[in-house]
């Protein structure tokens, strides 16, 4: 299963305070709390082509929410820095960080060596900023600039096709700059410099032609000068903007000279986007000094329309119990922040399949976001839990497991559970039920529901190699080695095709191997094993939901129909299917998953 994403354990910071006792006469007036100051990190950010960039994080005191996205700011220039008091990429980080957002200011080789490089050499810069928040746990970003930031920003939208990009923020909108240059030197100068430029470009001797100086510290060498200015430059603003397909956050001072009176409708209708906001700031200058909390505010607003708002706060917590054989238990329960008893009254017990676990998968991104919705989530691990576990677990043990975790959940106050089981997960969740009929319990979400694994065992091995090796699982069992006698039997995935009205997009199926101890192995592959699901799910008389995807080999054919069908109580299904539907670890679908679980479960009893 791809892992996409790692998420970052969020702390819940609790402050305490001291009571004291005044006459009534000299009670003080009460001062509001301020918002503890953001966290700032220096890192160092590696391109691809070697060079080491420098930027740092304004980060929420509280640490960022996880899964929102990263705003990374660009600063002005040439030869800006986000270090600098009035760079909007430092003055507004502390905004954002303020509103929740994670902030990335980098410091971009046009800051360093715009002399000697041509524009679209800082993709790069980009991309690695955009590949280090990735690395963080922040899977998508808002990239902004201030004035030519900006207009970087906006190039590497339209160039770079970077779906981790969700939308741009210009701050001080970027001039276009060989217009905006001809414009202030005049036609003669113009041309009298690009002859200059073209010149000692075509000589290629830096010392011999000379820098192009513009003044105020803007030197250039000459092919570079050609590229940011030249005639042929790809350095308009408005141009770049008829390319950019993102949402796109236009905002300068009224008082800002490279803005003048409608600049920003004309670079708003020039935006391929439908999605523009423009906003003027009257008194404020290019820097946007004098209406920083205000333009942090109308960004943060405009963000949360475009659903990319950080999400709650969530109280991570390692969570232990023992089940009642006395095998130790781990588990990972997400909350959200400031949670009270009556959000703990209902809980979703996760259960993650083989290739899941608390930490990573598709169970604990759905914890996140569960959480994040305002419910309590927790996701177990069991003693077949892993690898390692998984060789030697039996079956018919994991039902003392889901009932310590059940036990646990209702030691703090959960009276309704809502068990979601993903893949094997699914085939635990139903024995329990099936045995112990918990009344806990209000209904079971299966995702990826997997089928009866005997008949499974059968069709992909072949009647004749399955017979051959439950004999030999057998045989270890009666010996008394059914603990130390791995069996290892050669498993090509079979194929599923017989209803044509549940078509799959698959690659060729490979050939794939099961391992077990011998008694494990026939807890889940033998003819009369509790792995038989469509009988568990008879059993059970709470609704269930199923989900699976058109991706997912197990999923073929009527399957997810026939299993709702064998079950005792109301039970629904969705398919997510067509040629991109969901694959078994439902990557991409997580969102999804979370609305249509929480739309079910909210009719429950």
């Amino acid at each position: 299963m791809a892992l996409r994403h790692t998420y970052t354990l969020l702390i819940a910071l609790l402050c305490g305070g001291t009571a004291a006792s005044f006459a009534a006469d000299a009670v003080p007036a009460r001062t509001p709390a301020r918002a503890p100051e953001p966290l700032q990190e220096i890192v160092n950010v590696p391109t691809a082509d070697g060079l080491q960039l420098a930027g740092y994080f304004t980060m929420p005191a509280t640490g960022p929410a996880a899964g929102a996205p990263v705003v990374l700011l660009l600063p002005d220039g040439p030869g800006g820095s986000p270090m600098k008091a009035n760079d909007p990429s430092r003055s507004l980080a502390r905004g954002f960080a303020l509103a929740g957002y994670a902030v990335l200011s980098l410091e971009t080789r046009h800051s360093t060596q715009y002399a000697f490089s041509r524009f679209d050499e800082a993709f790069p810069d980009v991309k690695a900023a955009i590949d280090l928040a990735a690395s963080r746990g922040y899977p998508t970003v808002v990239l902004g600039g201030a004035g030519l930031g900006s207009l970087l920003a906006a190039r590497y939208i339209a160039d770079s096709g970077d779906g981790r990009v969700k939308a741009l923020l210009a701050f001080g909108p970027s001039v276009d700059l060989p217009a905006n240059w001809r414009a202030r030197v005049g036609e003669e100068a113009y041309a009298r410099t690009i002859a200059q430029a073209s010149k000692g470009a075509a000589e290629n001797n830096l010392a011999a032609s000379g820098f192009i100086d513009l003044g105020d510290g803007m030197i250039f060498a000459p092919g570079v000068f050609l590229d940011w200015y030249g005639a042929t430059a790809k350095t308009s603003m408005s141009a770049t903007l008829t390319a950019v397909e993102k949402p796109v956050f236009l905002a300068a001072g009224g008082d800002d000279p490279t803005a003048p009176s409608g600049r920003l409708q004309t670079l708003a209708q020039a935006v391929a986007s439908k999605k523009v906001q423009t906003r003027s700031y009257p008194g404020a200058g290019h820097d946007l000094s004098r209406a920083r909390d205000q333009v942090v505010a109308d960004a943060s607003a405009w963000l949360a329309q475009q659903n990319l708002a950080p999400p709650p706060q969530v109280v991570t917590t390692f969570v232990d119990t023992r089940a009642a054989d006395g095998i130790a238990l781990s588990g990972v329960l997400y909350a959200p922040a400031g949670a009270t008893a009556a959000s703990r009254r209902t809980a979703y017990m996760l259960v993650p399949g083989l290739n899941g676990d608390a930490m990573r998968g598709l169970t604990h991104n759905l914890g996140m976001r569960l959480a994040q919705r305002g419910y309590t989530a927790l996701v177990i691990r069991t003693r077949s839990t892993g690898f390692r576990s998984i060789l030697s677990g039996r079956l018919n043990d994991i039902p003392k497991d889901i009932d310590a975790w059940s036990d646990y959940l209702a030691a703090r106050g959960t009276t309704r559970i809502v068990g979601v089981g993903h893949a094997i997960g699914g085939l635990w969740l139903s024995v329990y039920l099936s045995e112990s009929q918990d009344k806990r319990f209000r209904g079971a979400v299966y995702l990826s529901p997997p089928r009866d694994l005997p008949a499974h065992g059968r069709r992909g091995m072949g009647a004749e190699a399955y017979d051959r090796v439950i004999a030999q699982a057998q045989a270890a069992v009666k010996e008394g080695k059914g603990a130390s006698t791995l069996i290892t039997a050669s498993f090509p995935q079979p194929v599923y095709d017989e209803d044509a009205r549940q078509p799959t997009f698959l690659s060729p199926t490979g050939a794939g191997y099961l391992n077990a101890y011998a008694d494990a192995f026939l807890s889940y592959w033998a003819p009369n094993s509790l792995a038989v699901h469509l009988d568990r799910i008879a059993e059970i008389k709470l609704p269930i939901f199923a989900i699976g995807g058109s991706r997912d080999a197990m999923m073929q054919g009527g399957w997810l129909l026939q299993f709702i069908n064998s079950a005792r109580g109301p039970s629904a299904s969705i398919y997510y299917g067509g040629q991109n539907g969901a694959s078994a670890s439902f990557d991409g679908y997580e969102g999804k998953i979370i609305d249509d679980v929480i739309g079910w479960s909210q009719r429950l009893p």
